[in-house]
């Protein structure tokens, strides 16, 4: 079927906008490494074959490390919980996504109060104080740190796997004779290979690309990475951006290998994650002792970093100790105070986060829209736009300096809270796209075409019944994107403009500069910021539905690690 000009104008913007979110910064990196005078950097780079080698080693074995460890506690969590039946499911498996929420970066804070030598934590540790802090300031403590926020990730799609298969297979083995052992190594176990592969290319592409971790615990030890070196390169006078290039193109390669190996297996099962699971209703003995091993992981993955955060934000003085006359509410005036350092960060990344989630949901839609025709085009657009799950965040920084602070661009970004802007509808877009291709594909085209045949508009059909089915997703997209972009880390360091701070980099700033208070307090706002916007927007939407007497249904979502709205049926479709 031949385009109208107004299908083929749309495709025309679309491949301009990502052109200017993904080809042109992929192709200034590329060209940098080659040819680095192109880009305005010189030719000669001061970065060793040994640095260089010693960081990708450091950055491989972070990754593996891992994948390892969240694939397995993933397993033994989604087995534990699937199988065993613990008493309380509902609550324990809310509970395991706690450390999703909070960034990285404030897992790795927390840890690092917990750890350091002679702090009001470590003391009461007794002789296991120092086993702590050699094993959190070392690259198996950054992994586990990485791997505590990465667990739920591999929990949902190795539970979502098995909703979607069930475990007929081991009932059957079971029936002829095999023992529980037995099954679980020669059945289960190996049909867990498609989400157990998946998820630790997944964690791996996620830990190469971590940055905030290793920038708050890597210096105690001297450890670097990739993403910590091509900060240095950025930060240190003077910019070597030649080796900053250099470095990015090698952690592209992992991401791209990464990426296209997890397209591959996420693809080869065909199955729907987000199916509903169910538990057994009586929970045995082994059930009981599963609940007490699970509340013992989120104790130390979720309450015990979050408590030591929150602690910290009203501590007069962290050397003190915790009593009444140390405690304080003065840290978070720092941050509330309009006309503060603090208050400024927190609107400056509120306004970032709810422009660029609106932007990403927006170019999402078009493009999923438009890959519902089946066109080769169409569907480079899929293609393209989720190539940037493969570029990291620090690589995408990279490349974002290269094209806008290039001799031969006239456009004045960079240095502008305007290039903070189109990092983060970058980093957002893969994930909106999820979001608006479920939203797509609730609307029928049948139903616009009925629309269409009964004299109603363009507009007015878009309006009265396409946009009220594509809602619950695409308000599920925005809380989720908004929430991801207020704690929004690496870009927002490399790409600050002089002046402008926002969460991550307020955080991060005060950190290093001893001021913990202000950056606990900083973090707990801007997390109690983004839940409430999320609470608002599903309370809302929630109180719409039932006034439009439609059921809906809340179910979480492994695909997207966090909770989606999903339509269980839609009354009077004709009348709409």
């Amino acid at each position: 079927m031949q385009l109208t000009p107004g299908a083929v104008t749309v495709r025309g913007a679309l491949w301009l906008v990502l052109g200017i979110l993904v080809l042109a910064p992929l192709a200034a990196i590329l060209i940098g490494a080659v040819h680095p005078e192109l880009i305005g950097a010189t030719s000669t780079s001061s970065l060793s074959s040994a640095t260089l080698w010693k960081a990708t080693r450091n950055s491989l074995l972070l990754g593996v490390g891992v994948a390892a460890i969240a694939c397995t506690a993933g397993l033994l969590l989604a087995l534990a919980m699937d199988v065993l039946s613990p008493p309380l499911a509902v609550l324990w498996e809310a509970l395991l996504f706690l450390p999703f929420l909070s960034a990285p970066y404030l897992l790795g804070l927390a840890w690092s109060a917990l750890a350091l030598p002679n702090s009001i934590f470590s003391r009461h540790f007794g002789p296991f104080a120092g086993l702590l802090t050699h094993f959190i300031f070392s690259l198996a403590g950054i992994a586990f740190i990485t791997a505590t926020h990465l667990v739920p990730l591999v929990y949902s799609m190795i539970r979502g796997y098995l909703a979607g298969t069930g475990w007929r297979y081991e009932f059957a083995a079971r029936v002829h004779g095999l023992g529980r052992f037995s099954t679980f190594l020669s059945i289960t176990l190996p049909r867990l290979a498609v989400p157990l592969a998946a998820g630790a290319l997944v964690c791996f592409l996620a830990a190469v690309d971590e940055f905030g971790v290793p920038a708050m615990l890597g210096p105690y030890m001297g450890l670097t990475v990739l993403t910590t070196l091509i900060q240095s390169n950025l930060d240190v006078w003077p910019i070597n951006l030649a080796a900053a290039t250099r470095t990015a193109v090698v952690l592209l390669g992992m991401g791209l290998l990464a990426w296209s190996l997890y397209r591959r297996y996420d693809h080869v099962a065909g199955l729907d994650y987000s199916r509903p699971r169910g538990t057994n209703a009586d929970p045995s003995l082994m059930g009981l002792l599963a609940g007490v091993g699970i509340a013992v992981w989120i104790f130390f993955t979720s309450v015990l970093p979050i408590a030591v955060l929150m602690i910290l934000s009203v501590l007069r003085a962290d050397t003190v100790g915790v009593h009444w006359d140390n405690l304080t509410l003065l840290h978070f005036a720092a941050v509330l105070t309009p006309g503060r350092s603090g208050f400024q960060a927190l609107a400056t990344s509120f306004n970032l986060a709810w422009s660029a989630s609106l932007a990403s949901l927006f170019i999402a839609t078009l493009i999923a829209f438009a890959g519902r025709s089946g066109r080769r085009s169409d569907r480079a657009l899929d293609l393209v736009s989720t190539l940037l799950n493969a570029l990291p965040g620090v690589v995408l920084a990279v490349a974002l300096v290269l094209v806008w602070n290039a001799p031969w661009n006239p456009l004045p970004l960079y240095n502008h809270t305007a290039l903070l802007f189109v990092a983060y509808v970058s980093v957002l877009l893969p994930l909106a796209l999820r979001y608006a291709k479920t939203a797509a594909a609730r609307v029928e085209p049948a139903l616009l075409t009925a629309a269409r045949v009964h004299g109603m508009g363009m507009v007015a059909s878009l309006t009265r019944i396409a946009f009220p089915l594509m809602l619950p997703p695409l308000i599920g997209g925005f809380s989720i994107a908004f929430s991801f972009a207020m704690r929004e880390f690496v870009t927002s360091v490399l790409l600050q403009p002089p002046g402008t701070n926002t969460v991550s980099t307020f955080i991060f700033n005060e950190a290093q500069q001893g001021n913990a208070g202000s950056a606990m307090a900083m973090a707990v706002v801007s997390f109690g910021l983004s839940l409430t916007t999320v609470s608002i927007l599903y309370f809302a939407l929630r109180w719409k539905q039932r006034r439009c007497n439609v059921a809906i249904t809340t179910q979480e979502a492994p695909s997207e690690l966090l909770p989606i709205l999903k339509t269980a049926r839609e009354n009077n479709l004709g009348s709409a």
